[in-house]
């Protein structure tokens, strides 16, 4: 299953991604992204609830995170977070957030997790047939693969929701962990999508973007 799920994103090379997440942190994104590269990249538009906007703009480029933030960046121009820099006070904000966006990030960390895969039966997600999975995960297990540290409220094992097509391409998966429920949606698969970062005359460090 965990094989499906990689290969088939890869093979399918681009998508279509609509991603909402409900909870304490409630987020609504959609755009594309680009499993042609070692790493994902993608082009994101957000409503961020906590930060109060519903233009925030995301570009994900060689593992560099690339924000443009209403209110909090000039008109244009863009925040440059790098998840391995610790020396940014956005790091910790930001740096899983890339992780959050991609499916792919969890399916990789799946491996030594996943204690059990059940098929559910033949669904239609946007008009495309699909086999729905249930799988359970060890929560333990898949945060350390993740590198992040299991919070106190997520329950011991979670289970995802997985939709795939008959190309094992994956069109819809939903999840909860710790009261978040995510929901992900892709579509367009080989849709060419065109990913570039920001040129450095559109960056500015932090101080100056809380200006």
């Amino acid at each position: 299953m965990v094989r499906a799920l990689t290969v088939g994103q890869t093979k399918g090379r681009s998508a279509h991604l609509v991603i909402k997440l409900s909870g304490p942190a409630s987020l609504t994104a959609k755009g594309d992204v680009d499993y042609s590269q070692d790493s994902p990249e993608m082009s994101m538009t957000m409503d961020m609830a906590q930060l109060g906007s519903t233009d925030i703009e995301l570009r994900l480029v060689d593992g560099i995170i690339y924000m443009h933030i209403p209110k909090a960046t000039p008109a244009g121009k863009f925040l440059k977070i790098d998840p391995d820099d610790t020396t940014n006070p956005l790091t910790k904000s930001f740096s899983s957030l890339s992780r959050q966006l991609d499916p792919m990030s969890s399916f990789r960390a799946m491996k030594s997790a996943v204690r059990s895969s059940k098929y559910v039966g033949t669904e239609t997600v946007d008009g495309t047939s699909t086999d729905h999975y249930v799988l359970t995960v060890d929560s333990a297990t898949l945060f350390k693969a993740m590198g992040q540290k299991l919070l106190p409220q997520v329950s011991k094992t979670l289970t995802y929701d997985v939709w795939l097509d008959d190309d094992d391409l994956l069109r819809r998966m939903k999840s909860e962990a710790g009261g978040e429920t995510t929901e992900m949606t892709l579509s367009d698969w080989g849709t060419s999508v065109e990913v570039s970062a920001p040129p450095a005359s559109k960056i500015v460090t932090v101080p100056t973007a809380a200006g």
